[in-house]
């Protein structure tokens, strides 16, 4: 009520004061000119607001679609028989919503290829389960947008991986090369010691047109790829 009321009285103040029959034809003009400056700037900003909105709702999708809502460390490795039995898990169930939960590694690690190229990236291993809910959930998204889903070619086995597209990119790197993966802990190892490595087959190139993951990820199959690797 109370916009209507401050919309009604600043029509009387136009309508009677410039727009009146007595005001001069300069006045109307800059009354006029004021009314459409002030007219296209809100349709402006009110058109930019709903652009970014939805570009930010796009985007917030899409991270939720890749990566969890929720992450909780553990300072040791648990397997998810455990996983169901802690305390949050305990408190997730409370909360009496539907709750899925996946374990997941993560590391740094450096990538080398076949041409000698070294890059680095973060190595992220998840269940077969998880690989193929992300992989629904972005061709969801995909077909939403109206935009080409990403073509699933199974989940990486054993020593094999999956790049995002930015990484291959960046490191020329196609489906079917080789990658010599080695952890960050090489670099500060002396000259006589023979770091620890694992040499991985690029299964699939992956788009999730998400920055971060597509130029830094790497996906490989839990207790499959990298296992002589520390986490």
């Amino acid at each position: 009520s109370g916009y209507i009321g401050s919309a009604m009285l600043a029509w009387s103040f136009f309508k009677r004061y410039l727009f009146s029959d007595k005001s001069g034809s300069l006045v109307k003009r800059i009354a006029w000119l004021c009314i459409l400056g002030i007219g296209f700037s809100l349709f402006g900003f009110i058109l930019i607001l709903s652009i970014m909105t939805g570009l930010n709702k796009n985007i917030h999708n899409r991270i939720l679609a890749v990566e969890p809502h929720i992450t909780v460390d553990f300072k040791k490795s648990l397997s998810e028989e455990e996983l169901r039995q802690s305390p949050v898990n305990n408190f997730l169930i409370s909360q009496k919503k539907e709750i899925t939960f996946r374990l997941f590694d993560t590391q740094d690690v450096i990538l080398k290829t076949e041409d000698g190229i070294f890059h680095g990236a973060t190595a992220r291993g998840i269940s077969r389960e998880s690989f193929y809910s992300m992989i629904n959930q972005l061709q969801k998204l995909a077909i939403e947008n109206h935009t080409t889903p990403p073509e699933i070619l199974g989940v990486p086995e054993e020593n094999e991986v999956v790049l995002g597209l930015d990484l291959a990119k960046s490191i020329g790197v196609f489906e079917g090369d080789y990658l010599t993966v080695l952890p960050l802990e090489s670099l500060i190892l002396s000259g006589g010691e023979v770091p620890t490595f694992s040499k991985v087959l690029v299964k699939q190139i992956l788009a999730t047109n998400i920055a971060d993951i597509d130029s830094q990820v790497m996906f490989f199959q839990r207790n499959k790829t990298l296992k002589n690797f520390t986490s």
